[in-house]
């Protein structure tokens, strides 16, 4: 497009009390994915809101406020936080931002937010509605824009459920290769192996077949500085979620999980169908090695011990876990077994000893285990839960 097709259209700022127009200047902007499109998107608004703000003769612009990846209708954002604590601290005269629906399409917040602002003397104008939020029609005209915004957001997202079914239905996995552990992304979609994280998987499957607990499991990879794929530590949980997962056998379930009109992630437990797909992606290891760890996952929960729930550590009041292994069985503190060491020191106790210190009068009940030295032998007591 020429110069001369170009309509050029000058943003008239506000004037307050019939006061000289605003000095201090900053913009509000976001997007609502990390996605690269969106990430671009970001970067557009800032450019143009430089450009726009900060050679300015009639105002100071002191910044842009921004927020990546985040909903409209959530209420946690970083960027929009530190603008408010700003305005708070009297260091803004006004805010400029693109759209009533790019600053929030929560009504009830987008109203709360506005409100604090007017009560500090600060604006808000919103560009493509041409608002200025302490004008006399201002308050009016934004409450039927928010409500309007927030309308449009559930029909979105109401859409882009529908579509996701669909797609559901046909079998297609929405799932992203390199965000499960052990694969990455070829071409769009495709699924590769990630050889060295997969002899990981192999790995853990195997070690819990042949006896070893989760958590034993998580300290082995941690002792052997094995990183996992998101930074947190390794842990029984997460070895656990590793064993489920039907991926490593080539298998996907979708729509484990959906999103609300709330913009809230919520576990699918029924409230609408998932769908199986057999051959969804190569297999990290076989569909027999896969069913024979989940067997012994289902063994596990079906198994009862007499002192299940019922032994508490010394140290933290945690309820101790019957943990198995290839050479002996320990009662182990979980908090022990979840966090390590660091949390609590935990107290292995071997099964053959409780049973060797337990009586009748254990047969029901929580009971502590305590450690008692006798001369340079430890010996193991049971005594009531809560009582020191």
């Amino acid at each position: 497009m020429s110069n001369e097709q170009k309509k050029v259209t000058e943003v008239q700022f506000p004037k307050k009390n019939d006061a000289p127009a605003f000095q201090r200047v900053c913009a509000y902007v976001r997007v609502s994915t990390g996605h690269d499109a969106q990430l671009l998107s970001l970067e557009a608004q800032r450019e143009y809101y430089m450009t726009l703000l900060s050679n300015r003769p009639d105002c100071i612009f002191i910044g842009i406020f921004a927020d990546e990846g985040i909903s409209g209708s959530k209420e946690e954002r970083p960027g929009f936080d530190a603008m408010m604590r700003a305005a708070e601290e009297g260091k803004i005269d006004l805010i400029v931002t693109k759209s009533i629906s790019r600053f929030a399409r929560n009504t009830l917040f987008f109203l709360k937010a506005v409100r604090t602002l007017n009560d500090l003397g600060i604006c808000v104008y919103f560009e493509n509605e041409n608002i200025y939020s302490i004008s006399e029609e201002g308050e009016l005209m934004m409450f039927l824009y928010a409500v309007f915004a927030e309308e449009e957001r559930k029909q979105v997202r109401t859409n882009v459920r529908w579509s996701i079914r669909k797609k559901y239905e046909g079998g297609e996995s929405l799932v992203n290769p390199s965000r499960v552990y052990g694969y990455t992304e070829g071409a769009v979609g495709e699924w590769l192996i990630e050889e060295t994280q997969a002899e990981v998987v192999r790995r853990i499957y195997h070690r819990y077949i042949d006896g070893s607990p989760p958590a034993e499991i998580a300290e082995e990879l941690t002792a052997d500085g094995i990183p996992t794929d998101t930074g947190y530590p390794w842990s029984d949980h997460r070895v656990l979620r590793i064993i489920k997962n039907e991926k490593y056998k080539g298998d996907c379930l979708l729509q484990k999980s959906y999103v609300d009109l709330r913009g809230i992630q919520i576990t699918n437990d029924g409230a609408y169908s998932k769908f199986y797909v057999e051959g969804n992606n190569p297999s990290i290891v076989t569909t027999k090695v896969w069913e024979k760890a989940n067997a012994r996952i289902e063994e596990r929960k079906t198994k009862t011990y007499p002192f299940s729930g019922r032994l508490h550590c010394p140290n933290c009041g945690k309820v101790l876990r019957r943990q198995k292994s290839q050479w002996c069985v320990n009662w182990q503190c979980g908090t022990y077994l979840s966090k390590g060491k660091s949390a609590c020191p935990g107290i292995p106790l071997r099964e053959n000893i409780l049973f060797e210190i337990a009586g009748e009068e254990h047969s029901a009940g929580h009971w502590t285990v305590k450690e008692v030295q006798n001369g340079d032998k430890t010996d193991y007591t049971l005594v009531p839960f809560g009582i020191d």
